[in-house]
């Protein structure tokens, strides 16, 4: 009996861990979501601001992380300040694997961050997110088999999370695989409608297929929801050119 109470305690405990991760993330969400709301109105001091709260209120939000480190180094590429903070973030945290991944991708060489991925593989082998960082550096060296493979893995261990499904939707495209291509973005969107870069995918799918419609759809849709992207004045004359106007 006493054997038994203390199972059930156990698994009350670790039902408690989770519920408690869930609020977080709830609670992150909303900052991060203020965020993209800053940032679609170019306020992109404030929308930093809700980033961080984002990651403060949940540390493990990667996503919200992701987006912070990129308005950081919008301008002059990463700051030596922001680098700093994330080996800092790394030393205090060496037994979870998403920091590897967070430091790493700030690194300008690819085999530095390579080598940052692969120690977040040994710290925990199914790291999605160290997953998703080798499929970059693969794309990025045009090995696209290679990102297919780590994508394809990254998502048979969270296959709910939408830039796992939105980037092997971009390499499917550079291979020229464009219904896998199409079924991944269109995927990711379902996911999280509010990511810029998968209607932008989706014009250039679009367009390559010659489904001219469909491409002004996405493109006057990527406008929308990031009118401040920096190749934003590039895609208000595209979608002016393929409407003729």
């Amino acid at each position: 009996m006493k054997l038994r109470l203390a199972f059930l305690l156990f698994i009350f405990i670790l039902a408690g861990c989770s519920v408690g991760r869930e609020k977080k993330r709830k609670d992150a969400e909303v900052y991060f979501k203020k965020g993209w709301e800053a940032r679609k109105q170019g306020a992109f001091t404030e929308a930093i601001g809700y980033y961080l709260k984002a990651v403060e209120t949940d540390p493990e939000f990667v996503e919200a992380h992701m987006d912070y480190q990129e308005l950081v180094s919008w301008d002059k590429g990463v700051p030596e300040s922001l680098l700093d903070r994330y080996r800092k973030l790394l030393e205090k945290n060496k037994k979870n694997c998403i920091y590897y991944f967070l430091y790493g991708r700030l690194l300008a060489d690819p085999e530095d961050q390579n080598r940052e991925y692969r120690r977040a593989l040994q710290i925990n082998p199914d790291c999605a997110w160290a997953l998703f960082g080798l499929a970059y550096t693969a794309y990025d060296a045009q090995k696209f088999d290679d990102a297919i493979g780590y994508l394809k893995k990254a998502i048979s261990i969270d296959d709910k999370n939408a830039r796992f499904h939105g980037n092997l939707g971009g390499v499917y495209f550079y291979k020229g695989l464009l219904e896998e291509a199409e079924a991944e973005l269109k995927k990711a969107i379902e996911l999280d409608p509010d990511y810029p870069v998968y209607y932008y995918n989706l014009f250039a799918l679009y367009y390559k297929k010659g489904d001219y419609d469909n491409a002004i759809k996405m493109l006057d849709q990527y406008i929308k929801v990031d009118p401040y992207a920096k190749n934003i004045e590039q895609a208000k004359t595209e979608l002016k050119q393929l409407r003729g106007y």
